[in-house]
This record gives C-alpha cells, sequence and structure tokens, in this order.
C-alpha cells in the first residue's frame, strides 16, 4: 500500500528495474487552477515498441486491456487518423456506478497523453498523465495520476482503494506486451 504523505505526495511504487522510492511532483496542473493533494506514480519498462505500448494505453476501447470495466469513445476527435485523440471523451464504467467521463487534453503520438476527469466518480481535479520514452530494454512508460476527493478528508481513502486497480493495470499490461 502507498503511504499518504501530507502535503499530497506518494511515494512511488517500483519493481523490474525501476528506481527506489521518491516524491513526485504535481504535473499536469495549470495557471490558476486548484492543485490536487493526492498523487501516484508509476513507472514500468515494457519489452515492446513504444508505438504499441502508446497505442495500447491510449486507446479508449483497448484500455480494458489495463483496467477492469468497459473504457467507450463517447465522442471522437476531430482528427479521422486519432479517433481518440485530443479532445475525445471516453467513459468508464466500474460495475454498478455511473460511468467517470474523461477527456484527452493533451495529445502527442507515441510521447505524451494526458486526461482530466470532467465527470462522475467521487474524485475533482484529476489529471492522468502518461509520458512514453524508448529504452534499450524497449519502452519506458510514466504515468502519474493527481486528484482529491470530492468530500473532505476522503482523497486519501480514495487513493488507498484505487492503488490496487492502477498496480493490477501494469501487471495486466505486462501479461499483454511483454511477450
Amino acid at each position: 500500500m502507498v503511504a499518504h504523505l501530507p502535503w499530497g505526495l506518494a511515494p512511488r511504487p517500483f519493481g523490474r528495474g525501476d528506481s527506489p522510492a521518491r516524491p513526485v511532483t504535481l504535473a499536469g496542473n495549470r495557471p490558476g487552477t486548484a492543485m490536487a493533494r493526492n498523487a501516484m506514480h508509476f513507472d514500468h519498462v515494457f519489452k515492446a515498441p513504444r508505438e504499441a505500448v502508446f497505442r495500447l494505453c491510449a486507446g479508449h476501447e483497448s484500455m480494458g486491456a489495463m483496467f477492469p470495466g468497459k473504457s467507450t469513445n463517447a465522442r471522437p476527435s476531430t482528427d479521422p487518423d486519432w479517433p481518440d485523440g485530443l479532445g475525445s471523451i471516453r467513459h468508464v464504467k466500474m460495475g454498478p456506478f455511473p460511468p467517470v467521463v474523461e477527456q484527452v487534453t493533451v495529445f502527442a503520438p507515441y510521447e505524451r497523453y494526458e486526461y482530466r476527469v470532467i465527470g462522475g466518480g467521487p474524485i475533482k481535479n484529476h489529471v492522468g498523465i502518461m509520458r512514453f520514452s524508448d529504452v534499450v530494454e524497449g519502452t519506458r512508460l510514466e504515468y502519474t495520476v493527481t486528484f482529491d476527493g470530492r468530500l473532505p478528508f476522503t482523497g486519501w481513502l480514495i487513493q488507498q482503494l484505487i492503488y490496487p486497480m492502477f498496480a493490477q493495470a501494469f501487471v495486466n499490461l505486462h501479461k499483454t506486451l511483454d511477450r
């Protein structure tokens, strides 16, 4: 489990070839917006080309390979080559709960993918940032998630509940990509 630090930083989980835990900066906050108080950072290397890792992580429909539940493209991007690209909106449905609505805010193919939650769920100020880079072993994915609880003092509890889901998502990605 991740320990909650009062200033909103979380240690980095580490595994195969990753560096020891260290605090994360709260990337993804824009000037004039509230700074999220909870953060998780995952840093993994996959034995697959960057294009394959990016397409799996950035594809709305293919996210099912990572996370439980179902993700659908509710509004495609205006770019016909990248329907899941900049401006697209996806619905992420898990269990009996209403879907979480996410919008892609930064889309640099094979390099960077950012989204924010614009509706649903018990969180606010949620930003997800994925950075992809080539390494000798394959592709490095750095994934930072920042958020606040919608109700005061609930962010730490939500982080404890969703951390295992994100950790399992990386196990699923390794099973899919490291063949």
